[in-house]
C-alpha cells in the first residue's frame, strides 16, 4: 500500500548514479598510485563522474517521482535536511569505524583480534542506548535534539582521538574512546532511522526514506575514499589523524544540517 503504483525500474538514473560513484571512487582512491592526479586517466574519471551527475539531474527532472532519487521528496525541507546530513554523518563515521582497526594493525602493531575489538567496543552502547534514543525521538516528534547531541559527542571523541593517538598509545585508551564513541554511533543511527518516520509527511515518507538511505551510501563511500586517499598520501599514522580532523569537521556540518528540522506539528501536518 506504500509503494508508488506503476513505476518501473529507473535504468537511466541507475546508470547515472553508478557513473557518478565509479568516477569519483576511481579518481580519488587511485589518484596517488594507479591513476595519478593530473594524468589523462584521472581526468577521464572526473569526466565520467560529471557525466553521471548530469544524467542523474536530467533523470530526476524528467521522471519526477519515478526517478531513482524521487523529485517530490527533494522538495521537502525535512527530507533534504536528513539527506544532506546523512552524507556528512556517514562520511565522518567511516573514518572511525573503518580505519581505526587499520591504525591499530599498522601503527600500534596490534593483532587482528585486538583491531576488531575496537569496533566491538564501538557497538556496545548501542544495545542499550538505541532504544532510549528512539523513544526520545518519538516523544519529541523530532530527531534534532538526539542528532545534535550525538554530533557534539562525536566532535569531542574524535578530537580526543586525534590528540592522544601516537605509536605508543595504549590499546586500553583506544578501546575506552571507542566505547564512549558508541554514544554518537547509536544516536546517529537512530536519528536517520526513526527521525524520518516521525518527521516526513505521510505522502512522501517512502520516497523520502529512499533518498535519505541513498545519501547514506554515498556518504560512506566518500568517507572511505577520502580517508584511503589521505593515508595513501601521508601514511597510515599521519593520514588517519588528518582524517580524524576531517571527521570532526563533518560532524559539525552534520549538526548544522539537522538544526532546521521541524516537527510535523510545526508544519501544520498530522502524522498518520
Amino acid at each position: 500500500s506504500m509503494a508508488v503504483k506503476g513505476v518501473q525500474f529507473d535504468a537511466m538514473g541507475s546508470v547515472g548514479l553508478v557513473m557518478l560513484l565509479a568516477g569519483t571512487v576511481l579518481c580519488l582512491s587511485f589518484g596517488n598510485s594507479l591513476i595519478p592526479f593530473g594524468s589523462l586517466p584521472n581526468y577521464l574519471c572526473m569526466m565520467l563522474a560529471v557525466a553521471g551527475l548530469i544524467i542523474l539531474i536530467i533523470d530526476i527532472k524528467q521522471k519526477g517521482n519515478a526517478a531513482i532519487i524521487p523529485a517530490p521528496a527533494l522538495r521537502d525541507k525535512n527530507t533534504c535536511c536528513f539527506a544532506v546530513a546523512n552524507v556528512f554523518n556517514n562520511f565522518a563515521g567511516m573514518t572511525v569505524f573503518f580505519f581505526m582497526p587499520t591504525y591499530i594493525l599498522y601503527v600500534l602493531n596490534g593483532s587482528p583480534t585486538q583491531a576488531s575489538l575496537a569496533n566491538t567496543c564501538f557497538g556496545i552502547l548501542g544495545v542499550v542506548l538505541s532504544a532510549m534514543f528512539g523513544r526520545m525521538i518519538g516523544k519529541a516528534g523530532t530527531a534534532r535534539t538526539v542528532g545534535v547531541m550525538g554530533n557534539v559527542v562525536r566532535v569531542i571523541v574524535v578530537m580526543a582521538m586525534a590528540f592522544v593517538l601516537n605509536p605508543s598509545t595504549s590499546l586500553l585508551l583506544v578501546y575506552a574512546l571507542m566505547f564512549v564513541g558508541g554514544i554518537f554511533n547509536s544516536s546517529m543511527s537512530v536519528t536517520f532511522s526513526a527521525g524520518p518516520q516521525v518527521q516526513l509527511r505521510p505522502e512522501i515518507r517512502v520516497a523520502g526514506n529512499s533518498v535519505i538511505q541513498t545519501m547514506q551510501n554515498i556518504g560512506s563511500m566518500m568517507g572511505t575514499v577520502v580517508c584511503t586517499m589521505l593515508m595513501a598520501i601521508f601514511g597510515v599514522a599521519d593520514g588517519f589523524k588528518i582524517g580524524l580532523y576531517v571527521a570532526a569537521a563533518m560532524g559539525v556540518v552534520t549538526m548544522v544540517c539537522l538544526l532546521p528540522l521541524k516537527t510535523l506539528e510545526q508544519q501544520g501536518i498530522t502524522n498518520n
